[in-house]
């Protein structure tokens, strides 16, 4: 939750926060801490001010996740899926400091994990999408 509410501090977003605390409370690997801090600041630098960031933090029978999801118009999950090293999805109208490595650096944690990231589209009639980041560790 530390890491959560300082990202979100950070880009003056804490109002906009969806979270439920999940129950019991469930453990990562300071390296998860990590990639979930890069997705969260990715959800906060690509979605507007005032629109929800919602984390969901989950376990089910072949292991467990966090979802972190936000409103967006610069990229779609496709492009995000696709991603490569240094990229920077449509710089033009949403350009970002940075080398454009949080999203492997992510990656290569969950694989590390033998893990995944996914993104996921909810499909709207707006330009505006809900896109969710799902990093999933498989049970050892």
């Amino acid at each position: 939750m530390d890491i959560i509410k300082s990202v979100l501090h950070k880009f003056d977003r804490v109002k906009d926060l969806d979270y439920t605390e999940p129950k019991p409370a469930l453990f990562f690997s300071k390296l998860i801490h990590t990639a979930a801090k890069e997705l969260i600041e990715n959800a906060c630098k690509f979605s507007e001010k005032g629109t929800p960031i919602c984390i969901r933090i989950f376990e089910d029978t072949t292991g467990r996740g966090i979802r972190i999801s936000n409103h967006t118009m610069h990229t779609t999950a496709a492009a995000l899926n696709k991603y490569r090293l240094f990229e920077q999805h449509h710089r033009e109208v949403a350009e970002q400091q940075g080398l454009g490595i949080g999203l492997a650096i992510t990656k290569l944690i969950a694989s590390i994990h033998k893990g995944s990231i996914e993104f996921n589209e909810v499909e709207k009639e707006s330009a505006v999408r809900e896109i969710s980041a799902e990093l999933y560790l498989p049970n050892p």
